[in-house]
């Protein structure tokens, strides 16, 4: 980072508060009195580590999609917090965009694919997004849903109209490297897998799984 702007000492002591308290209701009260979401979206390029993670964490709680834009560079921070912080929040705005009757619906779709109810997931999957086709998740979690049942093509449109509606959706392009090494294109699953790294690179078992397709592709030359 190398914004010099000045450390609003308000937004700090609200977050020193509340890490020592954990009492986030004050937290985010303080924060929406004294802070704009424009102003904390721009507050997320401080060369400050700790503005970073406090604007992050403010954003998660009271910004919507529009903050995504902001929010996914900070995936890749360099203070692993930040980025921690980050993956968080736009799991959060994800979800609250979808009203109450779709976020039961993406809950059900979970449950269905850990019980192993995985046609029943994909129609769950179905409803989602037939009532909200911006939803990104559902496309996700059907993408895994058609992965498990060896419908691979399926699967792979599931992964790239996800990160067409969520381009920071590292999961996405770890699902389309998969579907990739499964219809045996071991060059484009690394470059996916890569995607996902340079998005999120606290991801071990993809850097794992990078480190032996090259090895692989390079014994292979």
């Amino acid at each position: 980072m190398n914004n010099s702007m000045p450390h609003p000492p308000g937004i700090l002591s609200f977050y020193k508060q509340f890490l020592s308290d954990g009492n986030s209701v004050a937290w985010i009260c303080k924060v929406a009195e004294s802070y704009s979401v424009t102003t904390l979206a721009r507050l997320t390029t401080s060369n400050h580590s700790p503005i970073r993670q406090a604007s992050v964490l403010a954003l998660g709680m009271m910004g919507d999609r529009e903050v995504l834009e902001f929010l996914g560079p900070m995936l890749n921070d360099d203070d692993r917090k930040v980025r921690v912080l980050a993956d968080d929040a736009v799991k959060a705005i994800e979800a609250r965009s979808l009203p109450l009757r779709g976020r039961g619906l993406l809950e059900r779709m979970l449950v269905q694919i850990e019980s192993n109810h995985i046609k029943a997931s994909i129609s769950t999957a179905n409803q989602i997004i037939a009532s909200y086709p911006q939803s990104s998740e559902a496309y996700c979690r059907r993408a895994l849903a058609h992965f498990n049942l060896g419908m691979i093509h399926e699967a792979m449109q599931d992964c790239r109209q996800c990160i067409a509606l969520s381009p920071y959706s590292y999961m996405a392009y770890v699902g389309l490297g998969q579907c990739l090494l499964e219809s045996d294109h071991p060059r484009q699953a690394l470059e996916a897998f890569r995607d996902a790294i340079r998005i999120y690179p606290d991801l071990d078992t993809v850097r794992v799984q990078i480190k032996r397709l090259e090895r692989m592709l390079r014994e292979a030359t």
